[in-house]
């Protein structure tokens, strides 16, 4: 659902990167400089399987299992940045009709269990099974503070009285790019409170109800939200019993009939006395209304959230991780398992290394270490977007290819490993934001201004003679 009234002045658009960077490693509220974000997986799964279905020809759809194929390079993604993804599962109590449809509540759709094994191999089990829908969970995991936002295109997040929210980039047309919403921005810019949006989408219709109030549209809805009818409902909704909400209605519903017959505040401009005949005797519905102001969560009843003890923070199994990608992918029979661990996995790798410490120690940390960073070829800002550009300091820092190589063939076939170490590796360069790179190994940096400096001082030391029709550089 998208929220009506979130003009530009409602959101922040700045770099992934970015955000990572100031939410994460400069406050360190979680204490590994990292920023916790949360995901729902029905959202990734139902997109990635879209984008499939509407590329025709070669390219996204070659290879096994494409769609999940695009769930992994967006783990990869998110890792590669001082980012913690949460990922919440929808669970077997979700509401059973959505945006007009029925919805399974059986058996899990078959990537689940796969994205579990990608997560875990990557040294980060940070998933949960919500008890109903997986972005109410996501909403209550920002309130209480355990994440700083939510990955997601369902602005309903806010309904569920969310925090913070990161439209997900098109990392080919947007790059390192994303559009950042808080409920605090949405409220100062655009006087939508988390009770006005449930009364918009209660009487336009949405998820729960596609009917609303039938033939009021977002306009009219828009308007009479600028009265007190919303926070009247919503305080009602969130502190009576069902049966005093109930009675409460009787009168709410007088109000709402008054101020369509009659327009006495002048909310709307004329008067809509179709709509008043039109409203329903039990509009709104208690258990349409719960749905949004009652969302079942962890938190619900005498719950007190979810089991967070094992969301501890682990170095990659690069191994484990590149056997589980040979079973989903296929790229070491293929050929290409190096050449896309360089691409898309590498770099999280080096990224956990620096961010340490870790609580449980993996077969990597023997191998990769800070000393697997060989020198800083060169100072660059990145990455960046078509509105935001570069705008994060950072160095391209040479890295022991070997060492990661090593460890990724080590559980594969003995002959894919032969082979891939027998071919000749070009060195691999991975960014790092300036930041980190100062705190966690400054040698490199003062080493490369050091023969940067050297190398300009040389320069400016050459002797110029020039002559009626050329340059001459004499050293």
């Amino acid at each position: 659902m998208g929220v009506p009234g979130l003009s530009d002045p409602a959101r922040h658009v700045q770099t992934l990167t970015e955000f990572a960077m100031k939410e994460g490693f400069a406050k360190n509220l979680h204490g590994d400089q990292m920023v916790c974000v949360g995901v729902d997986v029905s959202i990734w799964i139902c997109q990635a399987q879209a984008v499939v279905h509407s590329i025709r020809g070669p390219g996204t759809r070659e290879g096994e299992n494409p769609a999940l194929r695009i769930i992994f390079f967006r783990i990869c993604h998110l890792l590669a940045r001082c980012i913690e993804p949460i990922f919440i599962f929808d669970g077997r109590s979700r509401p059973l009709f959505k945006r007009g449809m029925n919805v399974k509540s059986g058996k899990p759709h078959w990537m689940e269990q796969y994205i579990e094994g990608f997560l875990e191999d990557f040294g980060c089990p940070f998933y949960h099974v919500a008890p109903g829908e997986a972005e109410a969970e996501l909403a209550q995991l920002t309130a209480q503070g355990l994440i700083e936002a939510v990955i997601t295109t369902d602005f309903d997040f806010f309904l569920f009285r969310g925090t913070s929210l990161i439209k997900p980039p098109n990392v080919k047309a947007d790059g390192d790019e994303v559009i950042c919403y808080s409920a605090d921005d949405i409220e100062h810019d655009t006087s939508l409170t988390c009770a006005k949006m449930i009364f918009l989408a209660i009487l336009s219709g949405r998820d729960y109800d596609e009917d609303g109030l039938p033939g009021c549209g977002l306009t009219i809805a828009h308007q009479l939200a600028r009265g007190n009818l919303p926070e009247t409902l919503f305080m009602a909704a969130t502190q009576l019993s069902p049966h005093a909400l109930q009675e409460f209605l009787l009168g709410w519903r007088d109000e709402l009939k008054n101020e369509l017959l009659n327009d006495p505040h002048q909310l709307m401009g004329t008067k809509r006395p179709v709509l008043a005949r039109n409203l329903p005797l039990d509009f709104p519905r208690v258990s349409i209304l719960w749905l949004y102001t009652h969302p079942l969560t962890s938190w619900s009843g005498d719950g007190h959230g979810p089991d967070t003890t094992s969301w501890t923070l682990r170095q990659p199994n690069l191994a484990q991780l590149a056997v589980r990608c040979e079973k989903s992918f296929s790229w070491a029979s293929i050929g290409t398992i190096i050449d896309r661990f360089h691409e898309n996995v590498w770099q999280a790798a080096v990224m956990r290394m620096l961010l340490k410490p870790v609580d449980i120690p993996s077969a990597i940390d023997d191998k990769l270490s800070c000393a697997s960073l060989l020198h800083v070829r060169q100072e660059k800002l990145g990455p960046g977007g078509l509105k935001t550009g570069t705008n994060v300091r950072g160095f391209c820092v040479e890295t022991a290819m070997l060492v990661l190589a090593k460890e990724t063939l080590s559980a594969l076939n003995n002959n894919i490993q032969k082979n891939k170490m027998q071919k000749d590796h070009t060195p691999v360069y991975y960014w790092i934001p300036a930041k980190i790179l100062a705190q966690k190994v400054p040698g490199l940096i003062q080493e490369f201004y050091a023969h940067t400096h050297i190398k300009k001082k040389a320069r400016q030391t050459e002797t110029r003679m020039v002559d009626t029709d050329e340059e001459i550089i004499i050293p």
